[in-house]
């Protein structure tokens, strides 16, 4: 047998032994955490470092905490040396996102809130959002306060940014009641005119209201049929159930407006305001109008352009104005729309034959891609029928009369049509070139 001698020996040995390993570890760990922090705060070429393999061996909640203060001193460093109010806003928010602490997350962002010089930066919905409605949040703002802010918005963009930050937020701060919150909170879209959805992701908010407006309908109606009845639950059945129809009927109307855009488009629209703005005169100029009316969705920005240019007799003269003028062929019947005959008069301006042609094959084009109906595009071709044989330069125009023809049968119009076939046939059957063979003959005569 061992002597107790020896074991007690033993045990202190290994102790000891285990006391140094201890000693030598937490050495190590301090050493190392001092050399990070350092390397963190040191400017130092941080591509050439993979911190991520350094920290691998640590363990996982001291390197999660390491990478939490990495993370934090790098965006509290450009916090601190952020220069305009922009980026001081962008800087704020990231910070305030990333901190565990509430103080600093509220400091960071409640100057932007009450201090009017930042009223006009963009982007400030951010502040605005990460501050609303946070029940675990003393200094979180109020849905008053923030409809407050929401009308001092002008810029279609930052307006929509605000409404669905609002929303995104509630649904973010795992709020039981969170559907009746989200119903309450976008429940004043349905008071506003279908003009103001100009961003057609406005939608998924109606949808929003739609959906959880019914949820909280058939919730009350199942409390009801159950005997667990709350007092208003009766008004709220039939109440949330009308909020939800009237919803999907703004829904749809969003949905079918020719009006909005989508965020990507309405951006590619700023974008094609500034080019048009800035292009040089001629050319340049003409092709921007071009790409600025076919993309705007509203006829009197169309005809405004579409003025604007005419006022330049260069313009007014231009063969490429035609093809600006002749978008206006797709805005037939709206309100606010250049008359489709002020387009007519325009395009016996020019004596060139093949610019005529080329006028009604642009604006049918123009037509054609809204899918217009036979009304609108007979208003568009009827002057072809006061034409005579003699008058028509080419054969080509029988692919407008032929149209003219099939429009006539739908409308039933039985003089449009007779005539219409009966230029369309004497075409065919004439010796008139097509409109190749006249350009290559209008060539050679030069």
């Amino acid at each position: 047998m061992f002597s107790s001698k020896k074991t007690i020996t033993r045990h202190k040995t290994a102790t000891i032994g285990m006391v140094v390993v201890l000693f030598i570890s937490l050495a190590v760990y301090f050493a190392s955490e001092t050399i990070l922090r350092h390397a963190m705060v040191k400017p130092i070429k941080r591509e050439k470092v993979d911190f991520a393999k350094v920290l691998d061996w640590l363990p996982q909640k001291t390197r999660e905490e390491l990478k939490y203060r990495a993370t934090y001193l790098d965006l509290r460093q450009k916090y601190d040396q952020s220069k305009t109010k922009e980026e001081k806003l962008q800087n704020a928010y990231k910070l305030a996102v990333h901190t565990k602490d509430m103080n600093e997350h509220n400091e960071l962002l409640l100057p932007f809130i009450n201090d009017p010089q930042y009223a006009d930066v963009p982007g400030l919905y951010l502040a605005y959002g990460r501050m609303f409605y946070n029940p675990k949040n003393p200094k979180a703002i109020s849905i008053k306060r923030y409809y407050a802010y929401l009308d001092t918005l002008k810029d279609p963009l930052e307006l929509f940014f605000a409404w669905r930050e609002g929303r995104d937020r509630l649904g973010k701060i795992g709020l039981r009641n969170a559907h009746i919150v989200n119903v309450e909170f976008l429940k004043p879209l349905l008071d506003k005119p279908l003009s103001f959805f100009i961003i057609r992701d406005y939608s998924s908010m109606l949808d929003n209201i739609k959906r959880n407006a019914k949820r909280i309908s058939n919730d009350a109606a199942n409390r009801i049929a159950n005997k667990r009845e709350l007092p208003g639950d009766k008004e709220q059945v039939g109440s949330m159930m009308q909020l939800s129809l009237d919803a999907e009927k703004l829904q749809n109307a969003v949905n079918a407006s020719l009006d909005n855009y989508s965020i990507n488009d309405y951006r590619k629209l700023l974008t094609l305001r500034d080019k048009f703005e800035k292009a040089a005169p001629g050319k340049p100029k003409l092709d921007a109008a071009f790409d600025l009316v076919r993309h705007t969705k509203d006829p009197k920005e169309r005809g405004n352009i579409i003025k604007e240019l005419l006022k330049s007799p260069d313009y007014a003269k231009n063969p490429l104005m035609l093809r600006v003028y002749a978008q206006i062929a797709g805005d037939i019947g709206r309100a606010n729309a250049m008359p489709i005959t002020d387009f007519h008069k325009f395009v016996s301006t020019f004596q060139d034959p093949e610019n005529q042609y080329q006028g009604f094959l642009e604006a049918l084009r123009r037509q054609n891609g809204f899918r217009a109906d036979s009304e609108k595009k007979m208003a568009l071709l009827r002057p072809l029928l006061k034409k005579d044989l003699k008058d028509i330069p080419f054969k080509d125009y029988q692919s407008l009369y032929d149209q003219i023809s099939r429009c006539a049968v739908y409308l039933n119009d039985q003089p449009a049509f007779e005539k219409s076939i009966q230029l369309r046939d004497a075409l065919k059957g004439s010796d008139k070139p097509t409109l190749k063979e006249y350009l290559e003959a209008k060539k050679n005569t030069k």
